[in-house]
Parts: structure tokens; sequence; C-alpha cells
């Protein structure tokens, strides 16, 4: 059996980049406007593959009637879909981005992590966002270093997505290749 064991996090709504370890039960609790709903709907995203067609983001939170939130506007980190035309008191969306989200699995039988993702980008010159790239790494479970570059303090700049997309074909290949590595990796 797969168990969701990690949740990764880069540039989705108010978070800059974020792990957070999911083991046995876990709730997930908080006043209003903390992230619990936007948390769901990133696992949402990265299982729909961002197919707007299924993804029905923060429904239960407006009665089952359309949150108003967006990829979009969850990778810009607006606070509401308008943010971007009104002024506001809050944090500022950002100008641009590229988001990485990734849902770690353990196989209970092995111990063996994989990873289903996304890469998604988007602009506040443009009215939609762009899909990057979805990607599933066998036995390699990813953290947000596979993602960033740090800078001084608590800063960072998320990674290009080719860079990331060829690191990630490399440690897969190396992994299926040689078994040892997988071995070195998980050290």
């Amino acid at each position: 059996m797969k168990k969701l064991n990690r949740i990764v996090l880069v540039n989705w709504y108010l978070l800059g980049a974020e792990e957070i370890n999911i083991r046995g039960n876990t709730a997930i609790i908080g006043p209003t406007g903390s992230g619990k709903s936007s948390l769901l709907d990133a696992i949402q995203t990265v299982l729909t593959g961002a197919s707007k067609r299924h993804l029905n983001y923060n429904a239960s939170a407006n009665d089952g009637k359309a949150s108003g939130r967006s990829i979009r506007s969850y990778i810009l980190g607006m606070i509401d879909a308008g943010q971007a035309n009104a002024k506001s008191f809050g944090p500022q969306p950002r100008p641009d981005a590229i988001s990485y989200l990734g849902l770690v699995f353990e196989d209970s039988n092995t111990g063996n992590e994989s990873t289903v993702g996304i890469c998604l980008s988007a602009s506040l010159a443009s009215p939609e966002e762009d899909i990057l790239g979805r990607f599933v790494l066998p036995n390699y479970g990813v953290g947000k270093k596979d993602f960033i570059d740090a800078l001084e303090g608590r800063s960072f700049k998320a990674k290009p997505w080719l860079e990331v997309r060829e690191k990630l074909k490399k440690v897969v290949l190396i992994l299926i290749l040689n078994p040892v590595a997988r071995l070195l990796l998980s050290i």
C-alpha cells in the first residue's frame, strides 16, 4: 500500500518553500485563513494533473459554490482572485512565479518513496497559468531542495523547470540502472 508521506510546496498561495511531513493519522487544523484549504487544493491539483475540468477548489468553504480561487491565483499568492486589480492591505501577489507541488508516497512493504508532482508557472501579465511539466518518480522522494536555490537567510529562488527536469531524469536513471545508488541516496 502507498501512503502519503510528505507534501512539498514551492510558491503555492502564501507559502514560500515548505515540506509537510505526514505520518499516521494527520489532522489539518488552524484558524480561518491559515492555509488548510490551500493545502488540500495543492493535493487536488497534483492528483488531477491541474485539469480545470476536474478541479473544485475550496468548495466546502463556500457551501459548494465556486471559491474564486484558481491555479493562477495560488501560484501568484493572491489572497483573492481580484487582488491583482485592487489595492490590498495584505501581502502583494508575486508578479510571476514558478510553482512546484510534490506528493511523496511511501510503500508500506518496502519503505521506498515515490513522487507524483507538477510544475506550474503564472504571471500577472497573463490571464492563464502554464503547466510546465508533470512527473512521476519511482523510488525517489523529492524535497524542497530539489526545486529551490537557497539564497541569504530564508530567501530562495525557484529553479527553472528545465534544470529540475534534467536533474530528476538523471536521478531516476541512476536509480533504475544502479540499485546501490538507491541505497546511497536513501542515507
